[in-house]
């Protein structure tokens, strides 16, 4: 039996669609007559991550490694650090056949790995595409932040040339697989979307069910990049209603005025909440794939028109240019809540 190899800095670890897809890939990789082995990150830092440690299957071999530096604001930093590290963990993948990787550390692995390598590209950052979208002083002190990253992140991005010319590339959207070809010139790019369990999602929904939750508009991710500044300043012009933001940094429901700021749950109470998504993104996302839940249970949304989220919502009607025109956001709020 041939050995089918994972790894990343936070695979094994529910932190994102991302895990949940590979997850669903290694389980066909597994039904195809391949071993699976698990390269897990016994020790990672940031997003809670050890607080949703998954439940891998069995028949899975893991194999626990550490990383001495993760500083999870200064990546490139951390990779460089990390290197030697790196290094020695992939001399140790003699018996792996094929390598999956995703994340800021493959490209360390796939130089000193010997067999055939997946490179999944899940977002912009893997492409070393770093986004500001903060404003003011904010703006100034993140573009000072890239300064001091610069000398490192150039270590990385001539490794990441030599892993995405070593390794067959798969992107998760049509938006990602155009920004490698444009970026790096990468002609040949498999496009795998993130798989959807969309029976077991509608089963969730519907056991969660509950006539008390008064629903409102939800957003996922407290963050700036998530356009959590944006989400808060519509919620102020419509009192009336009831919003709602989840994010894996709060530990219990907190009130404050119309908004819940609301702790990680599943996806079926997550959406029990919603009457409405909204997905303000600042920053270019590889893909909408809340997007695609909230439609698939008559949820309806509205999304930034950027990156790979236009790809995922197929009406023009639901995406929203200039992201901060509050006054079209919730126009079409109201069109889409209150018209049948």
């Amino acid at each position: 039996m041939k050995n089918f190899g994972i790894f990343s800095n936070y695979f094994g670890y529910s932190i994102g669609g991302s895990e949940y897809s590979i997850f669903k890939y290694l389980q066909e990789k597994e039904s195809a007559g391949w071993k699976i082995v698990v390269f897990l990150n016994s020790n990672p830092r940031g997003y809670n991550a050890k607080l949703f440690k998954m439940q891998l299957p069995s028949t899975w071999e893991i194999r626990e490694y550490r990383l001495p530096f993760q500083f999870v604001r200064f990546r490139y930093i951390s990779y460089v650090l990390n290197k030697y590290t790196l290094f020695k963990i992939a001399t140790t993948m003699n018996d792996i056949n094929t390598l999956a990787l995703y994340g800021h550390t493959a490209p360390a692995i796939v130089k000193k790995f010997n067999g055939k390598s997946l490179f999944f590209v899940r977002d912009v950052y893997s492409l070393g595409l770093d986004e500001n979208c903060y404003d003011g002083l904010s703006r100034f002190f993140f573009n000072i932040y890239l300064i001091l990253q610069s000398p490192f992140k150039l270590f990385w991005i001539k490794d990441l040339y030599f892993c995405l010319n070593k390794s067959k590339i798969i992107a998760n959207s049509r938006y990602i697989s155009n920004l490698a070809r444009c970026t790096f010139g990468k002609k040949r790019i498999q496009i795998i979307y993130p798989d959807i369990d969309f029976k077991n999602l509608k089963k969730e929904f519907l056991l969660a069910r509950n006539s008390n939750i008064k629903k409102g508009i939800i957003l996922i991710g407290d963050h700036v990049t998530k356009g959590s500044l944006i989400f808060r300043r519509i919620a102020k012009k419509m009192p009336y209603l009831n919003f709602y933001i989840f994010d894996k940094k709060y530990e219990k429901m907190e009130k404050i005025s119309n908004i819940t700021l609301m702790p990680w749950t599943s996806r079926g109470v997550l959406f029990n909440h919603a009457n409405m998504l909204l997905m303000p993104s600042l920053i270019n996302e590889a893909f909408g794939r809340s997007i695609v839940e909230a439609r698939s249970l008559g949820i309806p949304v509205l999304s930034s028109d950027r990156g790979g989220l236009p790809e995922a919502i197929g009406n023009k009607f639901f995406l929203v240019r200039p992201l901060d025109d509050i006054d079209q956001w919730i126009t079409k709020i109201k069109i889409a809540l209150y018209t049948k």
